[in-house]
């Protein structure tokens, strides 16, 4: 990894749901033996993953994210998702106009920056535990509803301590 990169990505910050989404980590912490919850600080919903990011290529990405479809929208996450490969539980949702527009084009801006490609269909989603290794089958019903004022840019650090996501600039929802 070269020295003068960041990992990056873009998302949204919880504003309003941190301790409903805690209580259900809790929950589900419970019902996964050996999986890890997510720290509080680093609970959000992601938008698109940007990867290794040149320090050449952030003014670009700092210049160009405003031009996207910066829209305010609200979405509900309603499911509880195992996702096997990388080992997380998600609670997760249907992402509709305008946030699928907003995640389109933001994946499109990645990849014409020769950022992380798109890899998969956008799916919203805010990863609750990391090193889960089965579904868990007796948790009650969760409907979250998200409506975000901005839009952050994250820097993914890792560290002795563990990974930390800080905010490196935030982008009004119109």
């Amino acid at each position: 990894m070269e020295e003068n990169t960041q990992r990056l990505f873009l998302g949204f910050a919880l504003e309003t749901q941190q301790q409903e989404v805690n209580a259900l980590q809790q929950r589900c912490v419970a019902a996964c033996p050996g999986a890890r919850m997510v720290a509080a600080k680093n609970l959000h919903m992601t938008l698109v993953f940007l990867g290794q990011t040149p320090a050449a290529t952030k003014p670009q990405l700092l210049q160009q994210v405003p031009q996207l479809p910066l829209r305010r929208f609200t979405v509900t996450l309603d499911q509880i998702v195992l996702w096997p490969k990388p080992q997380i539980l998600c609670l997760t949702g249907e992402a509709d106009e305008p946030l699928l527009t907003l995640a389109n084009a933001a994946a499109n801006l990645s990849e014409q920056l020769g950022l992380a490609p798109k890899e998969y269909s956008y799916r919203p989603h805010i990863t609750l535990l990391r090193k889960a290794k089965h579904q868990p089958s007796s948790l009650p019903p969760t409907a979250l509803q998200l409506a975000p004022t901005t839009l952050n840019l994250y820097h993914s650090l890792s560290s002795t301590s563990g990974v930390e996501y800080r905010v490196l600039h935030r982008w009004p929802l119109l």
